[in-house]
């Protein structure tokens, strides 16, 4: 049986503040949040462009991304400063110069909720009940090398449903494309064998979607590491039909439950966005006055 997996983030982007040569792009965020740059470009205007609101429309006009670069100071930390001059030195021969033109810089970030050290608590759990994605972040992790391999982080979802995990690796743009040797991030704990998740060539990539409600897994990157990175985790499926005494059998495929009836009828629900929809079996005095229930998500059957 072979499992799709979707690879689906969603963030409210903010509008790109323009920056201009001589000044600095930076981001700050609160002590339980880091620093995630959406957007990051160096765009040709004419001279004074980047200090007024409006769009660079000029056909002629060059835009280059260099979020990359913006991500190693930026990304994952709570705080940061890049000078403007220094991303246009990096990028200096990358468009044609036009008279009466300058490189200024846009960029856009979020601010996203990153879970720290739990103290002396082994192991150190991290709720997914709340159908909202949780992120681990290295720079926001205070333990010591040998606290982080002694001691798992425990990623749990609601019973029944699935862990996806995904990494944000902020230091892709520096990656040595020849290298075959592991920058290791996190170790995922599984009983096929544990899977190592190491520093790679994309900024965003799927790790592994685990096929029940509980994941272990040890970040071995300390804090002082200079390059950021993100654990995201999120819910996938819905969650488990308990037991209830209308329901003789239940039987499930992927996505459907087939739930036998005591009556002797069979009754079909559909994971659809984490919820389970159709009828559910009903008992002899609702059945007499020929009333029939649609669910959606009725969180009575649910463990």
């Amino acid at each position: 049986m072979h499992t799709l997996w979707i690879l689906i983030t969603v963030f409210a982007f903010t509008r790109a503040n323009k920056y201009c040569p001589g000044e600095d792009m930076s981001a700050k965020c609160l002590n339980n949040e880091v620093i995630m740059m959406m957007d990051a470009r160096l765009v040709q205007g004419q001279i004074g462009a980047c200090r007024t609101d409006e769009i660079v429309t000029d056909v002629d006009t060059c835009s280059v991304d260099v979020i990359g670069i913006i991500d190693v100071k930026c990304s994952a930390f709570q705080v940061c400063s890049v000078p403007v001059s220094n991303v246009i030195n990096a990028n200096q021969n990358t468009c044609h110069e036009i008279e009466d033109h300058e490189l200024f810089l846009e960029a856009s970030y979020q601010c996203v909720k990153a879970i720290g050290f739990q103290g002396n608590t082994c192991p150190m759990v991290v709720d997914l009940t709340s159908n909202e994605p949780k992120y681990l972040a290295n720079t926001k992790l205070t333990t010591t090398s040998q606290r982080a391999t002694s001691c798992p982080w425990r990623i749990k979802a609601d019973r029944g449903k699935h862990i996806n995990m995904t990494l944000w690796d902020f230091g892709f743009a520096s990656t040595d494309d020849h290298s075959t040797v592991c920058s290791l991030y996190a170790i995922v704990v599984r009983q096929s064998g544990d899977l190592t998740v190491c520093k790679g060539l994309t900024r965003q990539r799927h790790v592994t979607l685990v096929q029940n409600d509980t994941l272990d897994l040890y970040v071995l990157s300390p804090r002082s590491q200079s390059i950021g990175f993100l654990l995201e985790f999120s819910e996938v499926g819905c969650p488990r039909i308990r037991d209830n005494p209308e329901y003789q059998n239940v039987s499930q495929n992927n996505s459907i439950v087939i739930i036998q009836c005591t009556t002797g009828e069979n009754k079909m629900l559909e994971c659809v966005d984490q919820k389970w929809v159709g009828e559910t079996c009903i008992n002899i005095g609702t059945r007499a006055r020929g009333v029939g229930f649609l669910i959606v998500i009725l969180m009575g059957i649910f463990e």
